[in-house]
Formats: C-alpha cells, structure tokens, sequence
C-alpha cells in the first residue's frame, strides 16, 4: 500500500470530521460496522475474536463510543470483506459518497422497489428543497 492512499483516507476523514461533531461520526462510523457484521451473519463476540479484542470494545464502537484509528478501520474492513471507503461513505455528508451509499442499498432491490424507493426520494427532496 502506498503512502498516497493513507493520505487520501486521512484527508478525507479531517474532511469529514471538520463537517461533522465528532461523536456524531463515530456514530455513523459504528452503525455502519454493525451493519456489515450483522449482513454478514456475524455477532459482535465472532468480530472481537477475529480482530483479537475484547466484546466490549466491539460494542463500544459499534455504539460511537470509541473512535477507531485508522488502522483499525482497515483491520475493520479486512474483517468484514468491504473497504474503508465503504465504512467511511455511509458516514460521509458529501453528496456523492451518498449517492454511492445509496446505489448500493438499491442495487440490493427489485426493479420495482428500486423505482417505488426513488419515487419516495424524489417526492421528499421536492418537498423539502421548498422548507
């Protein structure tokens, strides 16, 4: 791995972290390891083993209780077979990592959920753009 990428994901984090109130983050960041673990079948005992720490810091994360380093956040994505972009886009207020966060959650629908789901957002966005 080069030096490049890390800087790219420590840019991005101080981005987002300079936008966000930090126990916010680590909310979103916890939720979205929670997500991972539990789509992949897991429970928080099966990925404290696999990253070789106690329950309670798997569950303190998952809460926002905790704000992981960087390396942890790796270890966190090796572990639960996605990227730290993925753990980091759910967080992100950048309309565009949203976006992406967003196609991913459709591409998991049928086409006509899909279509019924971007309806609702179309009709909420609309709504809202007037407040």
């Amino acid at each position: 791995m080069s030096m490049g990428w890390f800087t790219t994901i420590k840019v991005e984090m101080e981005r987002v972290m300079s936008n966000l109130d930090v126990e916010q983050l680590n909310q979103r960041v916890g939720q979205a390891v929670a997500r991972h673990r539990k789509a992949l079948g897991m429970n928080q005992e099966d990925l404290a083993e696999k990253l070789g720490v106690g329950l309670e810091a798997i569950s303190r994360l998952e809460r926002g209780r905790i704000k992981p380093t960087l390396v942890r956040l790796l270890e966190l994505a090796e572990v639960l077979g996605c990227s730290v972009n993925d753990l980091l886009s759910e967080t992100s207020v950048n309309p565009g990592d949203q976006a992406r966060y967003l196609e991913q959650l459709l591409a998991r629908l049928k086409q006509a959920d899909r279509q019924l789901v971007v309806d609702m957002v179309k009709q909420l966005s609309d709504r809202l753009a007037q407040s």
